[in-house]
Parts: structure tokens; sequence; C-alpha cells
């Protein structure tokens, strides 16, 4: 319905928040891979990946 987050946004923050909680435990090359995925994953789902 309008006005509402759609799922996968909600989806896609929640995803984006646990990455967050645990990205400094990651090496940056890792973090990179991460961060690319996420990214593949907003594409695929036409979201916006939450800045």
């Amino acid at each position: 319905s309008e006005g509402e987050p759609a799922i996968e946004q909600v989806a896609i923050k929640r995803a984006r928040a646990a990455i967050d909680s645990y990205h400094f435990e990651l090496e940056p090359a890792a973090q990179r891979e991460v961060n690319r995925v996420f990214e593949q994953a907003c594409r695929a789902l036409d979201v916006e990946p939450p800045q």
C-alpha cells in the first residue's frame, strides 16, 4: 500500500545494518566484496542502497 516501505527496502536496510555491525571485523578486501554483493542484491531487487 502507499506510504509503507516495500518489503525489499526493509530487508535491504536490515541487511545493511547487519553488514555494518560486523564490518570492522572484516579485512578491507572482504569489506569490498561484501559491499559489491550487497550492491548487486540492491540492483537485483531494484531498490536504492541505503546511504
